[in-house]
């Protein structure tokens, strides 16, 4: 399944919205307060509707059973990045830096990177299956991710996961998925209208991130180049070979590689700042990594079409 031309069309698309986002921030049109907002209206509102409009589809017991595969693989991929990781990034010597490089080497931007980009690339079908990756990354990071950052078991709280807007949306659309829930009229035509700011909110957000990176200093940390190839190449590729022994069929197998494939997942700047690390480190990171994706996202997708 050869998508790697229409991933490379779309990935010119979040480009040119990425470089609005990127204009905007340096003129101070979308100020750091504003970008809090942007990311704060995704994750409330955009993001559930685009769960819940992609669940608005007839029940199968087929559709069904490949979304509980799609959530068993997509855990299972987590766990063979959270392996790896910690054994590739064992030799950091920095303390602080060995636990960002670890995180951010195991989680992806799958939220607003992965969806639209699988919106746009796999259609709504992408986008459900999608939504496991994004689910099982969003239990992960509040768990594990919180555990690993802190040290201590007792950091975890079921709290944050039920009031994680992620893990909401997915929650709701589920239900009405499975109840066989159809929301029509004009309470579809609104989540629709929330749903289609996704793109171009979650674009322009990564603009005013890499409008205040500072990518001369990231370029001269050592550990950069490692997180880079790992996230960007090295895991990715891991998730392919992993797909193709199981013999996993080639759609389910290409959404879950494009969520793997996307660059470094922006909660590891906030998650440094909670736990009063350097911001800087993985917010350069995640600059580097979001730039560098517009490249390997279609290589990856080309390779994905080449061993799956």
């Amino acid at each position: 399944m050869n998508i790697a031309p229409l991933v490379a069309q779309q990935v010119f698309i979040m480009l040119v919205l990425i470089f609005t986002g990127f204009v905007l921030s340096k003129k101070n049109v979308i100020t750091k307060n504003g970008s809090k907002d942007i990311s704060g209206i995704l994750l409330s509102v955009v993001t559930p509707c685009v769960m819940i409009k992609a669940y608005q589809i007839d029940y199968t017991p087929e559709i069904a059973k490949e979304l509980g595969l799609a959530f068993l693989l997509s855990l299972l991929i987590h766990v063979i990045f959270i392996a790896f990781s910690y054994v590739i990034c064992r030799f950091e010597q920095n303390r602080e830096k060995r636990i960002i490089d670890i995180f951010t080497c195991i989680y992806s931007n799958c939220g607003f990177m992965g969806i639209p980009l699988l919106e746009a690339t796999m259609g709504d079908k992408g986008v459900l299956l999608g939504s496991a990756y994004l689910a099982i990354f969003n239990v992960l990071v509040w768990t594990h991710g919180l555990f690993h950052y802190g040290g201590s078991i007792k950091l975890l709280s079921a709290k944050n996961l039920i009031k994680n807007p992620g893990v909401i949306g997915v929650a709701a659309a589920l239900v009405l998925f499975f109840l066989r829930v159809r929301i029509e009229g004009p309470i579809m035509d609104i989540v629709g209208y929330f749903a289609s700011l996704n793109t171009p909110l979650a674009m322009l957000l990564l603009g005013t991130y890499l409008a205040r990176a500072e990518l001369k200093t990231a370029l001269k940390q050592p550990g950069m180049y490692v997180v880079t190839f790992v996230r960007l190449i090295f895991l990715p590729i891991a998730a392919m070979v992993f797909l193709k022994l199981l013999g996993i069929e080639a759609f389910l197998a290409t959404t879950l590689i494009l969520s793997a494939s996307c660059p470094v997942a922006a909660i590891s700047a906030i998650f440094a700042e909670k736990f009063d690390m350097d911001t800087g480190y993985p917010s350069q990171i995640v600059s580097v990594t979001t730039l560098l994706s517009l490249a390997t996202l279609p290589l990856m997708s080309l390779i994905a079409s080449i061993i799956i």
